[in-house]
């Protein structure tokens, strides 16, 4: 005899010597049991699981529409309720695309469509991180539901949807006529920025038509678009970027570093020829503390991109920073070989580099400007 032939009286006996983990798993294998042990878990107000799961947002989540109808139909029971993470059944329903559910939900008039979870997200928030646009829509639907409200670090539904590249998402907010579409983060990155640095083409190509956009913003740290994009390598949105009339190649954040620069230090030697090679662009720009490109890349050990900037006759090679240093000196003093090795095997145009207390005056200078840099980036960030 099966465990599911026996009468539901001599089940429910069962279910009181059990375990709630256990019943709950039991309740989970067919209808039958849940149909039979449901009373007894709205009564204990039994927990689903480690997370604080409760039954109807377990089954919000997969799409059971039967069971919710059977659990929303006792008065005991608290659609509202949130797990350890603060989300509710409405929460879940929204992020896992279930449209049925969630106007199920809605209707009850006993949700908060804006509850937020310890990350200050918002149902509205989980749908759109999902790019469930579907859910999305019933949620912008909903009186009171804001559209532009920030989690905990300050991404608002539209920032995540652009970050996460949920094209089809990103397009029916655009369409809100509430959109804050440049709000920024706590790090300064507005929504195109967050596409850019994810690698989100489509994101930033749709984005890059948009007049409301703010194409040049900056972080916090003076970083665009095309900075970030320099600085992770993506030649694809380094090229979509490059394509905009109105964004400058040789832009410089509070470090004085130019998109060539990032692409040089983190070693990107396709995007440095990419960016190099552009008319307008100068290869010897220098950050703050006096160093190029090229020297960027000696310190950090990019062989590649040191390689590359050698073999171009418009790349200033006896450069010296602002602290009295050479390329060979910087190369060094990280006791790097390789690089003294690939350095001694160019014909490299050297100076001289000052004597030395002219050198001690360059270090503090340059430790100064530093100092001056560092200081105007924590004033932008009060």
């Amino acid at each position: 005899m099966l465990l599911s032939d026996l009468p539901s009286e001599i089940l429910a006996l069962i279910g009181r010597y059990l375990l709630a983990e256990s019943l709950r798993a039991l309740t989970l294998t067919c209808r039958y049991f849940f149909l039979v042990y449901q009373p007894a878990l709205v009564r204990f107000n039994a927990e689903a699981h480690a997370w604080g799961w409760t039954p109807l947002s377990l089954v919000a989540r997969h799409g059971h529409d039967a069971i919710v109808e059977l659990l929303l139909s006792d008065p005991r029971e608290d659609p509202d309720k949130c797990d350890r993470e603060g989300e509710t059944a409405l929460f879940w329903a929204a992020r896992c695309g279930q449209a049925s559910i969630v106007r199920r939900l809605l209707a009850t008039n006993r949700v908060n469509p804006s509850g937020k979870n310890r990350q200050y997200q918002t149902p509205l928030y989980g749908a759109v991180s999902r790019g469930q646009t579907g859910t999305a829509g019933l949620l912008l639907d909903t009186p009171g539901v804001e559209l532009n409200c920030s989690d905990e670090w300050g991404r608002t539904p539209f920032w995540i949807a652009a970050a996460q590249g949920h094209i089809s998402t990103v397009e029916f907010l655009l369409a809100a006529p509430t959109i804050d579409i440049n709000r920024p983060d706590d790090t300064g990155k507005t929504p195109f920025i967050a596409a850019a640095m994810h690698r989100r083409e489509e994101v930033v190509a749709v984005l890059a038509k948009e007049m409301r956009v703010d194409l040049r913003a900056r972080d916090k740290h003076g970083r665009t678009a095309l900075s970030w994009a320099a600085v992770k390598g993506y030649q694809g949105v380094v090229r979509l970027l490059l394509n905009i009339a109105q964004l400058d190649p040789g832009s410089r954040d509070l470090e004085g570093r130019t998109p060539l620069a990032h692409a040089a230090w983190y070693g990107h030697t396709a995007t440095v020829s990419l960016l190099a090679n552009l008319e307008g662009v100068d290869v010897n720009s220098r950050d703050h503390l006096g160093r190029t490109p090229l020297f960027l890349a000696v310190i950090n050990g990019r062989y590649d991109v040191v390689h590359h900037l050698c073999n171009r006759a418009d790349v200033e090679q006896g450069v010296i920073d602002s602290t009295g240093q050479t390329l060979r000196m910087a190369a060094q003093d990280n006791e790097d070989r390789t690089m003294l090795a690939l350095l001694g095997s160019f014909n490299l145009r050297t100076e001289e580099p000052p004597p030395l207390a002219a050198r001690d005056f360059l270090h503090i200078a340059g430790f100064v400007i530093a100092l001056i840099a560092l200081c105007w980036q924590i004033s932008s960030l009060i």
